[in-house]
C-alpha cells in the first residue's frame, strides 16, 4: 500500500485520466465524420468508467478536460463551453450513480446480465446526452434540422461504442486503481484458479495476434474483393473470450475496434460507418458476455469438482466409520453377557443400599426432609414429623405454611433462596412453634441443600433439621452464670480493696487493722453463703440481718430484736446491705449499745408509700451516753456512700443520749431483676471516705 497521502493519489488518477483522455480523443478526432462528431468516441468510455470505478468525486476533473476541450474546438461559441461541459458530465455522472448504486451490477463483470445492465445504461445516459448536446449545437450554429437525426445518431453511436470498447477493460483494470487511491484493498479472489486457466501475459500477448492476423487479413481481402470480411475478425474474439474469460474478452475488444478503425477510412467516410459500429458494439458485447459466461460456467465446473472430491472423501470416511462401527458391534455382542452379568450385581447393590439408605434416613437421630421446586413436602422421616407432631402422611404433598405455619415465614424465603441460587445453606436457627407443643418456643438448628440434577438444574431442596432447644436453654444459663459470675467477682473484688483501703486509713495500728478488716470480710462471706445457699437468686432479710449481727449478738435472744415483713433482696443489693448493717453492728460493739451488757439492739423493715420504698431502722438503747461525733467515720461515710450510690436512696442518723438511730431509705421494686445501673454495685464507684 502507498505511503501517499489520499489527495496525492487521487490527484495522480485525475492526471491519468486527462492524459489518457487527451490520447483517446485526439485519436478519436481522427475519423471525425462531421465537426466534432466522431463514430468512434473512446473519451466516452473513459469518463464513464472513471465515474463507474472511483465515484461521483471526479465529476469536476470531468467537466474540467470537456470545458477546455469545446473552448479548444468551438472558440467562436463560448456559450457552449459551459453548457455542453455540463451536459456531459451530469449525462454520464447520473448514468453512473443509476448503475452503480440503484441496479443491481457488479463493477467485477462476473455475469452476463452486467454485461447488459452496462450497455443498457450506457446508450440511455448517451443517447440523452447526444439528443440534447445535438440539438443545442444546431440551434446555436443555425443549421438545418434535416441532419438533426443524423447528427444525433452519429453521436449517440459514437459514444456507445467508445463505452462498450474501453468501459469493461477500464472497469476491471480501474478497481485496484481506486482501491490504491483510497488506501484499501480489493478482496481476494474466491479460491486458487488451475494453471492451465489463469491468463498470463504470453497467452494475452498469443491472443493479441490472433486478432491482429485476422484483422490483417480482412483488411488484404478488402483491398483485393473490395469487400469487407468483417465478420472474420469476430471469430478470434469469441475465441479468446471462451478461452480465458472476461479479462481476455475485455482486452480483445479494444483490439477488434482498433483493427476495425483501420479499415474504415479504406471503405470510405460516410459509407458502411453505422453497419461497422453496430458490429463492433454487437461483437464486443457477444465477446464479453461470453468471457463472463465462460468463466462462470467454469466456476461452477471447479466447484462441482471440489464437491464431488468432498463427496468422494466424505464416502470413503463413512465407510471407514461404518466398517468401524461393525467392529465395535461385533466386541459389544461378544461382552454383551459379561455386561448384563455385571447389570444384575450392580442392581442388587443398588437395592441394599436403597435399603440402608432408607433405614438411616428413617433412624437418623435429625430431622430430614425434601422439597419439591414448589416448596411442598417430597418425603420426610419419622424424626421430623415427631418435631413437627404431625404423622409424615400428613405432611407428603403440603406446603410449610399449612403444615408449620409458625415457621413457614422463616424457612421459605431460605428454600427460595437456594431454588434460585443453588448453594446451600447451612447453620441457621429458626425459632417457633409447632403443633407439636402450641404456644411453646423452641429452636432448631437447620440447614439447606439442593437436589440437583444430572443437567445442572435444581430439582428440590433438603432440609436437615435439628432441634436444639435444651442445649440453647443450657448455653443461656451458662452465658448468664458466667456473666453473673463476672460481676460478682469484680464487686467482690471492688468491696474487697474499699474495705482494706479504709480500714487501714482509719486503723491505729496493724493488729486493729487486722480485726476489723477481718470482721469485715468475714461479714462479706456470710452474705455470700446466704446468696450461694439460694443460688444466688434472692436473700430474705430477716436472714441476711442474723447472719451479720450473729458475731455482734443474739439475733434471736435479749440483746436484739429484728422485726419487718418478709421481703427478698437481689444479689447485688443483699451485698451491700450486708456492709450497712455489719458497720451499724460493728459501730455498735466497738461504742455503742452492744459495748454495755445491758445494751440493746433493733432492727426494723418496713414498705411505705404503696410498696415503692424500703425503710430499714436502726435504734440503739442501754449503751453508753451517746454524743455528736466531731466528724464522720469510715462506717458513716461507707453508708451514707452505699446507701446513695448502691441503692439510690439516704442514710439519716440522729444521735440520742439513750442511743443511736439511723433510718435507711430507698426505693423498692418487687421484681426479680437486676437493679438499675445507678444502683449496680459493680458500676458504681468504690466508696469514699476522704
Amino acid at each position: 500500500m502507498s505511503s501517499a497521502a489520499p489527495w496525492a493519489r487521487r490527484a495522480a488518477i485525475v492526471a491519468g485520466y486527462w492524459v489518457l483522455w487527451a490520447f483517446a480523443w485526439w485519436v478519436s478526432g481522427q475519423y471525425e465524420v462531421a465537426a466534432n462528431i466522431s463514430p468512434w468516441y473512446f473519451p466516452a468510455g473513459i469518463t464513464f468508467a472513471l465515474l463507474l470505478v472511483c465515484g461521483l468525486r471526479y465529476l469536476p476533473a470531468v467537466l474540467a478536460i470537456e470545458v477546455a476541450v469545446w473552448l479548444f474546438a468551438m472558440p467562436h461559441l463560448p456559450a457552449l463551453w459551459i453548457v455542453l461541459p455540463v451536459l456531459i458530465a451530469g449525462g454520464y455522472g447520473l448514468g453512473a450513480w443509476v448503475l452503480g448504486r440503484i441496479l443491481p451490477f457488479d463493477r467485477a463483470l462476473r455475469r452476463g446480465t452486467d454485461i447488459l445492465l452496462l450497455t443498457a445504461t450506457a446508450a440511455v445516459a448517451a443517447g440523452a446526452v447526444a439528443l440534447a448536446g445535438t440539438a443545442l449545437v444546431v440551434v446555436r450554429d443555425g443549421l438545418p434540422w434535416v441532419r438533426y437525426d443524423w447528427a444525433a445518431a452519429q453521436w449517440w453511436i459514437g459514444d456507445v461504442t467508445g463505452i462498450v470498447v474501453l468501459t469493461p477493460l477500464l472497469v476491471l483494470l480501474g478497481r485496484s486503481v481506486a482501491a490504491w487511491a483510497e488506501g484499501e484493498r480489493l478482496p481476494a479472489r474466491p479460491g486458487p484458479q488451475p494453471p492451465r486457466r489463469r491468463l498470463r501475459w504470453k497467452s494475452a500477448l498469443a491472443d493479441g495476434a490472433i486478432v491482429a492476423v485476422g484483422g490483417f487479413g480482412g483488411w488484404l481481402g478488402l483491398l483485393m474483393t473490395g469487400r469487407l470480411w468483417l465478420f472474420m475478425f469476430a471469430i478470434p474474439v469469441l475465441w479468446v473470450a471462451y478461452q480465458h474469460g472476461r479479462y481476455a474478452a475485455a482486452v480483445a475488444v479494444p483490439m477488434l475496434a482498433a483493427v476495425t478503425i483501420v479499415v474504415l477510412p479504406v471503405a470510405g467516410a460516410g459509407h458502411g460507418i453505422l453497419e461497422t459500429q453496430l458490429f463492433v458494439v454487437s461483437m464486443s458485447i457477444a465477446g464479453l458476455m461470453l468471457g463472463a459466461v465462460a468463466e462462470a460456467w467454469r466456476r461452477s465446473e471447479r466447484a462441482l469438482t471440489e464437491r464431488k472430491a468432498a463427496l468422494e472423501e466424505e464416502v470413503e470416511m463413512r465407510a471407514g466409520e461404518v466398517m468401524a462401527t461393525n467392529r465395535r458391534l461385533t466386541d459389544h455382542l461378544e461382552s454383551r453377557r459379561a455386561i448384563e452379568e455385571s447389570l444384575r450385581e450392580i442392581s442388587e447393590m443398588n437395592r441394599r443400599q436403597r435399603m440402608e439408605l432408607e433405614t438411616l434416613y428413617n433412624g437418623a437421630p435429625i430431622g430430614l426432609g425434601m422439597f419439591s421446586r414448589d416448596l411442598r413436602f417430597v418425603r420426610i422421616n419419622e424424626q421430623l414429623a415427631e418435631i413437627n407432631g404431625l404423622p409424615a402422611a400428613d405432611h407428603v404433598g403440603h406446603t410449610l405454611t399449612e403444615v408449620v405455619p409458625g415457621v413457614a415465614g422463616q424457612v421459605v424465603p431460605l428454600l427460595e433462596r437456594v431454588i434460585e441460587t443453588g448453594e446451600p445453606i447451612t447453620g441457621i436457627e429458626i425459632r417457633g412453634e409447632t403443633p407439636k407443643a402450641p404456644g411453646l418456643e423452641r429452636v432448631w438448628l437447620e440447614a439447606f441443600y439442593p437436589v440437583v440434577m444430572p443437567g445442572g438444574e435444581v430439582e428440590g431442596v433438603a432440609a436437615v433439621v435439628e432441634d436444639i432447644t435444651e442445649r440453647k436453654r443450657h448455653e443461656e444459663q451458662l452465658r448468664l452464670a458466667m456473666r453473673e459470675l463476672n460481676h460478682r467477682v469484680r464487686n467482690t473484688l471492688t468491696v474487697v480493696l474499699s474495705i482494706a483501703s479504709q480500714t487501714v486509713r482509719y486503723s491505729d495500728s496493724l493488729d486493729d487493722f487486722s480485726g476489723a478488716f477481718t470482721r469485715r470480710l468475714r461479714s462479706l462471706a456470710s452474705a455470700h453463703g446466704l446468696l450461694s445457699k439460694s443460688n444466688w437468686q434472692s436473700t430474705p432479710m430477716r436472714d441476711l440481718a442474723v447472719a451479720v449481727l450473729s458475731p455482734y449478738c443474739d439475733p434471736d435472744g435479749d440483746t436484739a430484736r429484728l422485726e419487718g415483713e418478709p421481703l427478698a433482696l437481689l444479689p447485688s443489693a443483699a451485698l451491700s446491705m450486708s456492709m450497712v448493717l455489719h458497720e451499724l453492728a460493728a459501730n455498735a460493739a466497738k461504742y455503742g449499745a452492744l459495748s454495755a451488757s445491758s445494751g440493746r439492739v433493733e432492727l426494723s423493715w418496713r414498705l411505705e408509700d404503696d410498696g415503692a420504698t424500703l425503710v430499714v431502722r436502726w435504734r440503739e438503747t442501754g449503751g453508753p451516753p451517746v454524743t455528736v461525733p466531731k466528724r464522720s467515720g469510715f462506717g458513716t461515710r461507707l453508708i451514707r456512700h452505699t446507701m446513695a450510690h448502691e441503692f439510690g436512696g439516704d442514710a439519716a442518723f440522729t444521735y440520742r443520749p439513750e442511743g443511736l438511730v439511723c433510718d435507711l431509705t430507698m426505693p423498692w421494686a418487687e421484681k426479680d431483676e437486676p437493679l438499675p445501673a445507678a444502683a449496680d454495685p459493680a458500676r458504681a464507684p468504690p466508696p469514699s471516705v476522704s
